[in-house]
């Protein structure tokens, strides 16, 4: 653990903790998802909880809401092959968009390389 994280990392095992500890600590919503659902930024003791989760590849940008602000993160997390980036992997909104376009589950796989047209920005 260091000064920059929110939490030691056992705490992290526990979800009903961390969701406790982030909502407790919303300091602005921002909007709400298409399922009306809160999207807040959220801190704890002053460290950006989503860019922490972003940072150590538990979580991703989500340009939609966050307008690229944890992108410099993310791309530092798969460069260093952190959490979810140790392995292979796609984003979500990569993989439906797959579908949509008439791709099969197999074909839509974590194997970014499969499809580079959807991958382009």
């Amino acid at each position: 653990m260091t000064d920059r994280d929110p939490e030691p990392p056992r705490t992290l095992l526990s979800m009903q903790a961390l969701r406790w500890r982030a909502l407790a600590e919303i300091r602005q919503q921002v909007s709400l998802d298409q399922y009306r659902r809160t999207v807040a930024v959220c801190s704890i003791d002053g460290v950006d909880l989503a860019e922490w989760l972003v940072r150590n590849g538990l979580a991703l940008d989500w340009p939609t809401y966050s307008k690229g602000k944890y992108d410099k993160a993310q791309r530092d997390a798969e460069h260093a092959g952190r959490g979810m980036w140790a392995g292979s992997y796609i984003e979500p909104w990569l993989f439906r968009a797959c579908i949509r376009q008439g791709g099969k589950p197999g074909d839509c796989s974590d194997d970014a390389n499969a499809h580079p047209h959807l991958l382009a920005k």
